[in-house]
């Protein structure tokens, strides 16, 4: 008697359990951080995908921040969304700049297959709750060697690198954030960048790449994320000072420190915290308030 053989019909998907993951996410990607805490991004969910867009109504009282600052801080947004599906499970598929037509539309996320959950996969995603800026710093010790290899491996694993800067290449950039205050709208960068740099205990870094395009700052926007994460998991504090990539000067000053033709993103400051530091948490949208449209076509 010949025996027929027929090959499993495959697990059914669980649809429900699929765009719960996905709402997740997006309400992970509340606790990103963003450039002046605006958080310019609105999420778009379907059964299938989630859909990251600029959402231009999140700042109607003050000028729009600087279109690559823009880009990177979407970018940490979507950092922390497939840090949320990894800790739930999930292999995320993400196409970055989906749409040529509509330059809003930054990313889509597509869930691909299960995956073994790993345990930095859970740190993580704790971590994104944990994290905040503390203003200023309060540090009790240098930052040593083999917390810098981590933070590099961090930044390296989204594609960007990180560039320490030394106590002089620190001081020119107050000297140049000093003059340029002088003569542009935001006064207080050069103050802050002086403030900043008092304490010999710091560390001053670039986040840098290669490209000056879209998804150049979109990419730097999850290296930033990453970093941020790992700093904390390690007892780092981070700080980012945008100010002196939104001022051409400083911004050329810090290029002309990159090696080869990288391009600078964002300059960091890394510090120690002491046991008893204490400071000022970032501002956050609740998760139950980030922007989340439901069902909608693209």
């Amino acid at each position: 008697m010949t025996v027929s053989h027929t090959d499993p019909s495959p697990p059914a998907v669980d649809c429900r359990a699929e765009t719960q993951a996905l709402a997740d996410a997006a309400a992970a990607a509340g606790h990103a951080p963003s450039v002046h805490h605006v958080q310019p991004w609105r999420w778009r969910l379907s059964d299938a995908c989630l859909d990251l867009v600029v959402d231009h109504d999140r700042f109607p009282h003050l000028a729009e921040p600087n279109p690559r600052l823009t880009l990177l801080s979407c970018g940490t947004a979507l950092h922390h969304a497939c840090v949320s599906l990894a800790a739930d499970g999930w292999h995320a598929a993400v196409s970055r700049l989906p749409d040529t037509d509509h330059p809003d539309h930054l990313a889509q996320i597509r869930l691909d297959h299960r995956v073994p959950v790993e345990p930095d996969a859970l740190l993580h995603l704790r971590t994104t709750a944990a994290r905040h800026t503390v203003v200023p710093p309060a540090l009790s010790a240098p930052v040593d060697a083999e917390k810098l290899i981590s933070l590099a491996a961090a930044v390296e694993s989204e594609g960007a690198r990180l560039q320490l800067l030394r106590p002089d290449e620190v001081l020119d950039l107050v000297v140049a954030a000093d003059h340029a205050a002088r003569t542009e709208v935001r006064r207080t960068a050069g103050g802050n960048l002086l403030a900043q740099s008092q304490d010999r205990t710091a560390l001053f870094a670039v986040l840098y790449g290669v490209g000056d395009r879209r998804l150049d700052w979109l990419r730097a926007g999850e290296a930033l994320s990453a970093v941020w994460l790992t700093a904390t998991e390690i007892g780092l504090s981070l700080l980012p000072l945008p100010a002196t990539i939104e001022m051409p000067g400083t911004r050329d000053l810090m290029r002309r420190r990159l090696p080869g033709a990288g391009q600078p993103y964002l300059l960091v400051r890394f510090g120690t915290l002491s046991p008893t530091a204490t400071g000022l948490a970032a501002r956050r949208t609740p998760a139950t308030d980030q922007r989340i449209d439901r069902g909608l076509n693209r």
